[in-house]
């Protein structure tokens, strides 16, 4: 076997690992790049829980001495349509678009008392944006093209060296 036969296998088996090693980089760069303009990240959520759904476990039915009490009245705009937008939803989850201000609340469990009733309150995700350097998109396109370029080259070679010949 020479040279030429071996580099005829050699190289596109390389130009697939490159390809499938730097494919990853370039979603996830270009991902990083534009998740923030196209409104995918950066909005948490809260989760709350209907009154006849918490458990209280602590003695004589009182609530944990942990949790955060307070009052609907208490909460900002941006936390009271989310507040609202889960009570009324299925899934009991709604988006805070706006500030999270009682954030250190929520993340421990909090009770919040709406029409006489105290529902449990907590963050369900933050959903922070996903950082990327600012060099992993250009080496990941990178990476694909030259992983491309290694995995076609014989064919090229030998297309070229067909014309060459007539």
């Amino acid at each position: 076997m020479n040279w030429s036969d071996a580099a005829a296998y050699a190289l596109p088996f390389l130009g697939a690992l490159v390809f499938c090693a730097s494919i990853g980089g370039a979603v996830y760069g270009g991902y990083a790049a534009v998740q923030d303009d196209l409104g995918l990240c950066g909005v948490p959520a809260i989760a709350v829980t209907p009154p006849e759904d918490i458990d209280h476990n602590a003695p004589e039915g009182t609530v944990d001495p942990s949790w955060t009490q307070l009052d609907y009245e208490e909460l900002n705009e941006a936390e009271k349509e989310a507040f609202e937008e889960a009570v009324g939803s299925v899934s009991g989850t709604g988006d805070v678009h706006g500030e999270l201000e009682h954030e250190a609340a929520f993340s421990g469990g909090a009770l919040v008392a709406y029409e006489g009733e105290e529902y449990y309150v907590a963050i369900e995700t933050m959903d922070e944006c996903a950082s990327a350097a600012p060099w992993v998109l250009p080496a990941g396109v990178l990476g694909v093209l030259v992983g491309l370029g290694l995995f076609y080259s014989p064919r090229l070679a030998r297309m070229l060296a067909h014309r060459s010949d007539r």
